[in-house]
């Protein structure tokens, strides 16, 4: 005859405790649980709280790795000026002794780009991700300035119907024995990356040969 064991009561801390048993012959007897019994909760709670511990342990770790991670990178605004007319690659080189000084307005570092495209800057290299970024073509004789309209050609299938509308096509970090750079493009073309470099090798041969010029 099967007999059906209800556990009533049971503290995980005080071991053993007496449970109410039915019988087949519908009294209700007194039992004791076996030890094993409450080994075994035991060995549960303890395992739920090293769970719990263990996740806000990870929690913690995952937090100051993101707040580590923040702390590396740089969230500037910039404004960059390219000459009028000016369209392609453009490489700003970090950290150049002979580079401009570090110029501002208005909490807007501001990169003067030549008519070569490649700028040098005092700033030291950083990771870069800018919070806001606004682009100017700018008359070489005058210094007018007028700002331009960025497409980013990446995002977006929208094509350029006004003359200061201009597409920017992915950029990248890169660097060599002259120091580390960033590299953009501003060009009318969206497919001026494929047709003016087949490979890497041929933008890397494009970078020394502008990182050479004084």
């Amino acid at each position: 005859m099967n007999t059906l064991l209800k556990i009533k009561e049971f503290d995980a801390h005080r071991g053993p405790e007496n449970v109410k048993m039915g019988g087949g012959d519908g009294h209700v007897q007194t039992a004791t649980t076996v030890g094993s019994l409450g080994r075994n909760v035991k060995e549960q709670v303890m395992d739920l709280k090293r769970l719990i511990g263990n996740k806000f342990y990870f929690l913690g770790v995952l937090l100051c790795c993101l707040v580590f991670s923040c702390a590396q990178w740089d969230r500037p605004q910039i404004k960059y000026l390219v000459p009028e007319g000016y369209d392609g690659m453009i490489v700003i080189a970090w950290g150049q002794k002979n580079g401009s000084p570090v110029v501002t307005e208005d909490d807007f570092e501001v990169y003067k780009i030549p008519e070569n495209g490649f700028f040098r800057t005092q700033k030291k290299s950083r990771n870069i991700a800018p919070v806001e970024e606004k682009f100017y073509s700018y008359n070489i004789k005058t210094g007018k300035r007028t700002e331009l309209e960025v497409i980013n050609a990446d995002l977006v299938t929208d094509t350029i119907t006004k003359p200061n509308q201009i597409y920017q096509l992915r950029g990248f970090s890169a660097g060599n024995e002259k120091g580390n750079y960033m590299v953009l493009y501003l060009t009318k073309n969206r497919n001026y990356k494929s047709e003016h470099f087949k490979n890497q090798e041929e933008l890397d041969e494009r970078i020394n040969q502008l990182s050479q010029q004084n």
